[in-house]
């Protein structure tokens, strides 16, 4: 296993390109809790949540008890999305501004 350090690094490198199915996303994250046993089901989404293919992301929401939103260097139209999408997923967004943000805002919406 990677360290947790390493496994964040390789998160924030990430680069979009391509299409971006965030409702398949969503569906991925739901069979991976399917498993869990936990009083509820709660997903963190690391995206600008603007979906260029696939069914509207709102649409994946079955299965997942509240869904929270980082959102790496909003724009305004990524910022309308991430906080439209949380608030329907029951959870909250946070804009993520520089890499500073990332902790606080992971530990403010889990806790």
């Amino acid at each position: 296993r990677p360290a947790a350090e390493a496994v964040v690094r390789q998160l924030l490198g990430l680069r979009g390109h391509g299409l971006t199915d965030v409702a398949a996303a969503l569906r991925a994250a739901r069979v991976e809790l399917l498993s869990a046993v936990a009083d509820q089901r709660v997903v963190v989404l690391l995206s600008d949540c603007l979906h260029t293919t696939g069914d509207p992301p709102a649409s994946a929401l079955a299965g997942i008890d509240r869904l929270h939103v980082l959102c790496p260097l909003p724009t305004p139209e990524s910022e309308a999305a991430a906080r439209a999408l949380s608030a329907r997923g029951g959870g909250e967004a946070r804009m993520i501004r520089s890499v500073r943000d990332i902790a606080p805002a992971l530990t403010d919406l889990l806790a």
